[in-house]
């Protein structure tokens, strides 16, 4: 097994299961506070992203040491042999380390997804893809088309706790030519 599949099974040792944002949140913030970057994280829809995170996790599966299902949406967790093998890992690792993978864990668990992307793209606004020019800088925190009221996150345009019809108004209709 190689040295990142190694830290791999460590880091997920830390939670029982992990949806899609929990985990390339995590290996992102872990990159950025621990200074020993894994991963290639780049600018998406949520924030960060590297798909290679995914592809870690699927030779683990392929290893038994991981479990990927998708009921609708994904979830990555250990088997019990990989949690065993991730726990060895994350014992090896100083103290510190091991304290900061478990606790920066167990924060991230708590958040919602939207209070995980916002506390991301608040600390970290240049991993949030830009919007198009001629639209406003935000982008929402829910899927598009459901009747929940939700915030955004960026600039303060005064748009917050719009319906998705304002805001599908405000994002895709074009702006009223001036006579």
């Amino acid at each position: 097994m190689t040295q990142r599949g190694r830290y791999t099974l460590a880091v997920l040792s830390t939670g029982k299961e992990w949806s899609p944002v929990q985990l390339q949140k995590m290996f992102f913030l872990l990159d950025k506070k621990l200074g020993d970057p894994w991963w290639n994280f780049v600018p998406y829809d949520y924030g960060p992203f590297d798909p290679s995170v995914y592809r870690e996790v699927e030779q683990l599966e392929r290893d038994g040491l991981a479990r990927i299902t998708d009921s609708g949406v994904r979830s990555y967790a250990l088997t019990p042999v990989g949690q065993r093998e991730g726990e060895l890992a994350l014992n090896s690792m100083s103290e510190r380390t091991r304290n900061y993978i478990r606790s920066l864990s167990q924060w991230l668990r708590s958040l919602s997804f939207a209070q995980l992307v916002a506390a991301v793209s608040r600390d970290y606004p240049e991993m949030r893809l830009s919007m198009p020019p001629g639209r406003p800088g935000v982008f929402s925190l829910r899927p598009a088309r459901s009747q929940v009221r939700f915030e955004f996150v960026g600039v303060d345009t005064g748009t917050d706790n719009l319906t998705d019809q304002e805001v599908d108004e405000m994002l895709y209709t074009p702006p009223r030519r001036r006579e």
